[in-house]
Formats: structure tokens, sequence, C-alpha cells
């Protein structure tokens, strides 16, 4: 059963299209090295790990997914495009941080606009105002939204980190920027802000364009498949050879092939057409050789 190879990774995210194209049917999660089962033509794809553990507790290996199966388990190898486009994905939605919201509305908590390093708290347009009118608290340092504020306060000096050390990474005070990064590359803490917000919609935007063309690549196949449901299928087989082809009839085309297949009994043809939407075979199944 399909149920029993599901297991959690640790990561979750929400449910959107495109989380749900980087979703692995097995572990219901984002792909961990994405493969794509080489000896089928489903295309559909899993984490490695979870299409291995599938396969360590079967008899018979298959697609988990449409259960179409094969005769030799086949050594996988890891989609690396697809692997990218989680990578960036994932590191979108590390980067891209949730709302933070005012401290100082008593019952629907709406959004903050500023956070204020001497108060330790974020505020809306309605209780930012009074930082903006009164002149002592117009001298407050109002910083981007975030949260935990205390982690913004300089343990050393207990003076608001107003700067960034792009040297070592990481936030300073102004006192700092005097003492032991009086030589580094500091900047306001808004510019840094602004700076990792650009890299977000970078990110943000590569992914996206990367979804497009592989949901563009994916629709290609599909409608390539739709021209290839042939009325009349000719089957091929090259029993020394390990060759079997399939072709369209009627169009004289080849449609697919399973090469490098070892026979050593006598071989049986067998047939399953499957059913159409109305739960009927739209017309009898005729078996003829090819002149």
């Amino acid at each position: 059963m399909l149920h029993k190879c599901r297991f959690a990774t640790g990561l979750t995210f929400s449910s959107d299209p495109l989380t749900e194209e980087l979703q692995c049917s097995v572990c219901l999660d984002v792909f961990t090295d994405p493969v794509t089962i080489p000896t089928i033509p489903c295309g559909h794809n899993f984490c490695k790990s979870c299409l291995n553990q599938c396969w360590d507790k079967s008899e018979a290996c298959c697609c988990p997914l449409c259960k179409e199966t094969f005769n030799k388990r086949p050594d996988l190898k890891i989609n690396t495009a697809l692997r990218r486009v989680v990578q960036l994905f994932k590191e979108k939605s590390c980067l891209t941080k949730p709302d933070v919201l005012c401290d100082i509305c008593d019952e629907r908590k709406l959004k903050a606009l500023k956070s204020c390093l001497i108060c330790q708290s974020s505020y809306c347009e309605t209780h930012l105002e009074p930082h903006q009118r009164v002149p002592r608290l117009k001298k407050h340092k109002l910083i981007n939204t975030v949260e935990n504020l205390e982690d913004y306060i300089c343990q050393k000096h207990e003076r608001p980190l107003e700067m960034f050390c792009r040297d070592d990474q990481t936030f300073v005070c102004l006192f700092c920027t005097d003492g032991d990064h009086k030589t580094h590359n500091t900047v306001p803490l808004e510019e840094e802000s602004e700076e990792k917000k650009t890299q977000v919609m970078k990110i943000q935007t590569e992914v996206q364009q990367i979804i497009q063309d592989r949901m563009k690549k994916i629709q290609d196949i599909k409608h390539s498949a739709e021209l290839r449901k042939a009325q009349k299928v000719g089957v091929f087989v090259d029993y020394e050879g390990g060759l079997v082809s399939f072709y369209d009839m009627k169009s004289r085309s080849h449609n697919y092939s399973f090469t490098g297949q070892t026979f050593t009994e006598k071989l049986f043809p067998y047939f399953f057409p499957s059913l159409n939407k109305d739960g009927k075979n739209s017309a009898p199944l005729i078996i003829s050789p090819i002149n």
C-alpha cells in the first residue's frame, strides 16, 4: 500500500501550485534528491530515498503513483535540474519571513509597519503616529519590522544594533563601529534589509521562471502524448537484440522502444487497453499479424 511508504522529512511548506509541483507523492513533502524512474515513460518524480524505501518493502517494482510495473529495479540518477529548482524554492521559502504584528493593538492585531529599537516594540500605522509627532520619540531608532527585537540590542554596549557588518556578517551598534569593527564594511540596518529583500525577489523570479519553463515542457509532452494515441498499434520484438518497439500504424511513426532487455524464455503477448472515461471500452481489441 502506498501510505506505508510515507514518512516525514522535517520540512513543511504552504499549499500552493508551486509547492504541489515540487512535492513528492510518497512523503508529501518537497523533493529531496528528486529522481525519475528511467525505465518507464510516466515521468513521475519522487525523492530518491522515498522510492528506494517503497521498493525495499515490496516484492515488485512499480511507480508508486501510476502503479506501472517493470521487471528490473533500475539504478536511480538524481534529476539535477529539478534539484536546483527545489534548492531555489527552499531558499526563497526560508528568506521570506511572516508578517510582524503590532504589539499595541488589543483585539485584532494589525500588520506592523516599523519596529523601534529603543522601545523594543513594533507598531502599526495608527500606533506609529506618536513616533512621527512627539519630539522625544522622533529621536528613537525605527527600522523595518523584525521579530525578537531583543536580539537587536548589543550585549556589550547595551545599544541598539543599528548597523550591519558585512565583513563578519553580524549586527553591530554605533559604538562597535568605532571599536572592533572600525575598519570593517558596515552599513545601516535598513540598507542591508532592503538588499536582502531584493535578493529574495530575484530568487523568487528565478524559481518562477524555471517552474514556468518546466510546466511548459510538461504541457508539450502531454500534448505530444495525446498526437500519439493511436487506434492501430504495431509491436516489434527483437528477441536476440532485447528490443521491444511500438509504432502508430496509421501515421507509420515510432512511439516508444524498450531497449537493453534480456529474454531467456518464451514470450507471450499481454494486452490491457484499460477503460475510457465512461467505464467502458470504446472499441473491441483486435489482434492481427502484420503482413
